[in-house]
């Protein structure tokens, strides 16, 4: 299994300026590669205390210059609100730079705060998003960029630095709906999930991935990128007390930055799947989902974190892991305390685990 560190960049509440929270998380990115974790990711989000990373990329290429084993991943970039020309060579500058260590992750996005200040309709993200999905993958692959389609029309452009070989096995796709899965498959992409309910739930959803990546690519895709909000303390009661209360504040933003409760969704052409989950947890009501979202993260105890693994093995079968340490204001302190613990009591025990058979097929 790998591992890999998150940043989101959250002011949380907005309790501090701005470049106080970045010197923040960017200790959390410089400790990634001394203590043995595999990669480093962070989001794109803007306008709002929720998460502030303008351009991953270039918080990327920063964390290129201070490292040189870890991988960097955009969890990630959101197509619609750019023109992939530019994430093209942007990609293939950063890819450059740390010496073929990029990940390329794409989303759709959800939130309609965010897009209504890009001034974007989010009516036609989905057509976009698949459409800049295919020519960036291409482009990255064969060094020139051009399409001709519904919503995007290149005319051929060469991606300057050349792209390194190949980014085969490097590109992610957030796949937040199930919509995203045949996407996610057909372009031969990575399936990256966040830690959202019983992984049970979600088994058929990562078979029905690896069919279909196997039917279109005559191989077995890598395996699926969970997303876990992790606090990690050897006292149990502070471990889940913490975890518990971080988790659910977090949960709180979610509901607030993407307008869960708002039933916006459902006049939005391509957001069904998100319609029928606010309906969800309107009916549910917004403490019961967040306590269900609250025991799912890979929180606890290291004992308690490597069972939740264990059993999520079980469930999908072989994932890798990303660990978002620092959210819903836990202090310098106490993120820290349990990014170092983790790495030493969990990280070797997963480094160690060999692949198991898919439990899900």
């Amino acid at each position: 299994m790998k591992v890999g560190s998150t940043v989101i960049c959250q002011n949380y509440q907005g309790r501090e300026n701005d470049q106080e929270m970045y010197r923040s998380e960017l200790k959390v990115a410089d400790l990634t590669e001394p203590l043995g974790f595999d990669s480093f990711w962070t989001p794109e989000h803007h306008f709002d205390d929720y998460s502030i990373v303008p351009n991953p990329l270039t918080l990327l290429a920063w964390v290129a210059a201070r490292t040189s084993r870890i991988q960097l991943g955009t969890a990630a970039v959101i197509l619609p609100w750019h023109n992939p020309l530019r994430v093209a060579v942007e990609a293939s500058m950063v890819d450059t730079l740390s010496n073929g260590r990029l990940l390329l992750g794409f989303g759709r996005g959800l939130s309609r705060m965010e897009y209504e200040q890009w001034q974007i309709d989010m009516n036609g993200t989905r057509d976009y998003f698949n459409e800049s999905a295919k020519m960036i993958i291409k482009a990255l692959e064969t060094g020139i960029a051009e399409y001709d389609g519904t919503a995007i029309k290149q005319a051929p452009a060469e991606i300057r630095p050349r792209p390194l070989p190949s980014l085969k096995d490097r590109i992610h796709i957030v796949a937040g709906s199930t919509d995203s899965i045949p996407v996610a498959a057909e372009l031969g992409a990575v399936m990256m999930m966040f830690s959202q309910v019983r992984w049970e739930k979600k088994a058929n959803d990562v078979a029905e991935y690896r069919r279909l990546f196997r039917q279109h690519h005559g191989r077995d895709a890598k395996p699926v990128v969970t997303l876990d909000f992790v606090y990690c303390d050897s006292d149990g009661a502070k471990a889940r007390a913490t975890a518990d209360r971080a988790a659910k504040e977090y949960f709180a933003t979610v509901v607030k930055h993407y307008e869960m409760d708002k039933g916006h969704f459902a006049g939005l052409k391509g957001y069904q799947f998100y319609a029928k989950s606010a309906e969800g947890l309107q009916k549910l009501g917004l403490d019961k989902v967040a306590n269900d979202f609250a025991a799912i993260q890979a929180s606890g105890t290291p004992d308690e974190i490597l069972r939740n693994l264990e059993e999520r093995r079980a469930a999908i079968g072989d994932f890798d892991l990303n660990c978002i340490f620092r959210f819903s204001g836990l202090t310098d302190a106490e993120v820290e305390s349990s990014m170092r613990l983790f790495a030493k009591e969990v990280l070797p025990v997963v480094h160690s685990w060999q692949p198991v058979r898919i439990a899900a097929e």
